[in-house]
């Protein structure tokens, strides 16, 4: 029976033989219909019952018997009916449906005794054929008052359980006299994407009526029924572990569609036990992501640095400490080593300004630096003759950093997670995978075809197409590395074999990991016949070579492949290779990598491995010869990093450099350039050490002005974590974090949802 509601009036078109409102999905044929079936749930409610705002299902009570107080529904529409129908339901917008969308009334009459208070629900919504339960989200209802104000909020049909369920009633009615009757209006249309399967389609669902006596509270509406989140913790941070993305999904939409309008508040717990015993929270508000950074430690002196990271054919080093970046050594622009042509030449610790927020991540170059900060983007400094600043110009920035200008749009909307400095070019990597490069072009390292140019703006690399890195690859890639002149990307940890690796560039010494000898702007794969590369976590690329870092566990965990002519390959030759192969080892468990121009190193907690040229002292083993070694372990004879505990290494041209869990930085190699930093002054440059301009073994870097004065206080951090501050360190990459998400909604005082764990991978 078709009562009460109206024809929508305004522009129209013929839908179905009938006259209904121009909507945007294609239908054009009959319009739908929603059936009600009116169930009652009779509360009753008498002498003897504690009004606690509870559903009354009971006829007697320990007092007395109940004879009166029941609820009428049968006066639904015009006349006694078991069933309403709203008929002609139609796509529109939720604007447009107060004034627009058909309805029909529900007059609930109180043939008792006695004032009532009652609940109107929705529940058991079912799809009548050919339509699907997925379909009912198509369908939206909202209850109103005889003033035609609303007094619900907007429902989908899939959003009701099967059956009604204490605290998700659409409405509360007050004081319902009795015989007395009050009309609430139920209107229904389509959502606006509604396309062809809704026409002639019907659904039913039943309207349920639950009575209570009237001095009986309120009962709270409650969010019941809805979905768990999902949660994804991910390992991040240099090293990998040192933080943790996680990001869970958004309840808000479900909220919303059981009339909770305010936006929901999610609490984010870490747990290093797993039982959440220790629980920490790191987050609370309305976002779905966070990173996770700061960990515990214990304090101690002299130690302050969190990342350091040293310039490829150059002679210098870069170090965050205390939240602040500062240089030392030698940078001079191109091949000019002369006066004038200096961005760094002193052993005292120079400041890197021009960031406007917290550096997360940074990589140094031949002859430039660049960070990201917490926003997402990426500053630079340092010399700009082939646009590898990526700032629209070829302007050097030597007095601080300059914003990357992304003239391109390569990265718009979009949050930079890494950025690694080639030779004299830039990389960058966002977190949807999208790659980007800037700089120089004489190999077609920017993932462009046109070999010669230089760009000072990001390029996307391969941009559309089965030939962009993600294409290549079948992943999101997860890392990205810049050597001299090529780029490699990493795809997730969990990629099968023969799909870890893909490089683009200079191809001339097989770093592409294939054998070829053109270069190439698009990505390769990395032939992996051996399926070593599988489970890759971190990458390093040089002048021509690349290493990665995998989950081997009874086997060296480093593979390399390319150039080799300083054994930066690791088994003590010089012959090149495309073909990965492990580091000459027996230790594994590596967790920290860099590659420089004639040093390669690997960290963990416990040792730093070194393999190479060994001319300068560079491997720090206490040998200064001028010959190729396998990896082995630095000698810290004077306790310079404490012997244990290493989080990070830089290696450069002729010097390396490392940091351990306290902060501490020590470096060891060539010295003629200030590499070793500690203050010196010498207007040579000849920061000599053992009075041979060379120190084979590890000797910590005091700067005056920083944390590393040799009197600042610091912490201790965890095994592998990275030091952020004089008060905080990072997470353990050792741990196996779990992270727990719930949430709570301003509309429901004192509810909070279910929380979710999830363990970080």
């Amino acid at each position: 029976m078709t009562t009460g509601g109206s024809r929508p009036t305004g522009s129209s078109q013929l839908f179905g033989g009938e006259k209904l409102m121009t909507w945007s999905a294609r239908t054009t044929k009959r319009g739908a219909a929603v059936l009600g079936a009116a169930a009652l749930i009779v509360g009753l409610a008498g002498f003897g019952t504690v009004a606690s705002g509870a559903w009354f299902t009971a006829k007697t009570s320990t007092t007395a018997t109940i004879t009166g107080a029941t609820l009428s529904i049968g006066n639904i529409g015009a006349s006694d009916e078991t069933s309403i129908t709203v008929a002609d339901v139609f796509p529109m917008t939720d604007a447009q449906a107060p004034t627009m969308a058909p309805s029909q009334w529900v007059t609930v009459r109180n043939t008792g005794t006695i004032s009532l208070n009652w609940t109107i629900s929705v529940a058991g919504p079912k799809a009548v054929a050919p339509l699907t339960a997925a379909q009912l989200s198509g369908f939206k209802v909202q209850l109103y008052n005889e003033a035609g104000q609303p007094v619900s909020g907007i429902r989908t049909l899939d959003s009701f359980g099967p059956t009604a369920v204490a605290g998700d009633h659409l409405f509360w009615g007050t004081g319902l006299a009795a015989g007395a009757s009050q009309r609430i209006g139920i209107r229904a249309w389509l959502t606006p994407e509604s396309g062809d399967a809704f026409q002639g389609a019907k659904s039913t669902f039943d309207i349920v009526i639950n009575a209570m006596q009237g001095e009986a509270p309120q009962p709270v509406n409650l969010p019941v029924g809805l979905s768990a989140l999902t949660v994804t913790p991910v390992s991040t941070g240099t090293p990998s572990g040192a933080s943790t993305r996680i990001e869970w999904s958004d309840a808000g939409a479900q909220l919303s569609a059981r009339g909770f309008a305010s936006a929901p508040t999610y609490t984010v717990q870490r747990s290093a036990t797993g039982d959440f015993s220790d629980a920490t929270t790191v987050y609370t508000g309305p976002l779905l992501t966070k990173d996770d950074t700061v960990g515990t430690g214990t304090p101690t002196g002299n130690r302050d640095a969190s990342q350091i990271t040293a310039t490829s054919r150059q002679d210098a080093t870069f170090a965050l400490i205390g939240g602040k970046v500062y240089a030392w050594g030698s940078i001079y622009k191109a091949d000019l080593r002369s006066a004038g042509n200096y961005w760094l030449q002193t052993g005292k610790a120079q400041e890197i300004t021009g960031f406007p927020g917290a550096v997360t991540q940074m990589s140094a170059g031949r002859d430039h630096f660049c960070a990201v900060i917490e926003t997402g983007q990426v500053y630079c400094a340092g010399f700009n003759g082939r646009g590898q600043l990526g700032n629209g110009s070829t302007n050097d920035a030597l007095n601080g950093a300059v914003a990357v200008t992304d003239t391109n749009g390569v990265f718009t909307g979009k949050r930079i997670v890494q950025v690694d400095a080639g030779e004299y070019f830039t990389c960058a990597l966002a977190s949807d995978g999208t790659v980007g490069c800037w700089g120089d072009n004489a190999h077609k390292q920017l993932g462009s075809s046109t070999a010669g140019s230089t760009s000072n703006v990001p390029v996307v690399v391969n941009g559309t197409g089965s030939s962009t890195p993600a294409a290549v690859l079948g992943a999101t890639p997860a890392k990205i590395s810049a050597g001299g002149s090529f780029a490699c990307v990493l795809a997730p940890t969990s990629a099968a074999a023969g799909k870890s690796a893909a490089c683009w560039g200079e191809a001339g010494s097989g770093q592409l990991g294939a054998a070829m000898s053109t270069d190439s702007a698009t990505p390769v794969l990395v032939k992996d016949t051996a399926g070593l590369l599988v489970g890759a976590s971190q990458i390093s690329t040089a002048s021509g070579t690349a290493c990665v870092i995998t989950n081997a566990t009874t086997a060296a965990n480093v593979v390399c492949w390319g150039l080799n002519d300083r054994s930066l390959l690791g088994d003590g030759g010089t012959n090149s290779s495309s073909t990965p192969a492990r580091i000459t080892t027996s230790a594994t468990g590596f967790d920290f990598l860099e590659l420089g121009t004639s040093v390669a190193c690997a960290g963990k907690a416990s040792a730093v491995y070194c393999w190479g040229n060994d001319w300068a002292g560079q491997l720090g083993r206490g040998n200064t010869n001028d010959a190729n070694y396998k990896p082995a372990a630095i000698t810290d004879t004077n306790k310079a990093l404490d012997g244990s505990s290493y989080t990070d290494v830089a290696a450069g041209w002729t010097h390396t450099c490392a940091i351990n869990a306290a902060g501490a930085v020590a470096c060891w190699g060539l010295s003629h350039q200030f590499q070793m930093g500690n203050d010196d002054t010498g207007t040579d440059g000849q920061g000599k050490v053992n009075g041979a301009g060379t120190t084979n073994v590890p000797v910590q870097v005091k700067l005056a002005g920083t944390n590393l004065d040799g009197q600042s206080t610091s912490l201790v951090c965890a095994a592998g974590a990275p030091k952020l501050s004089d008060s905080t360190c990072g997470l353990s990459p050792k741990v196996a974090y779990s992270y727990r998400v719930g949430y709570t909604t301003p509309d429901v005082a004192d509810w909070s949802s279910e929380t979710v764990t999830a363990v970080r991978r």
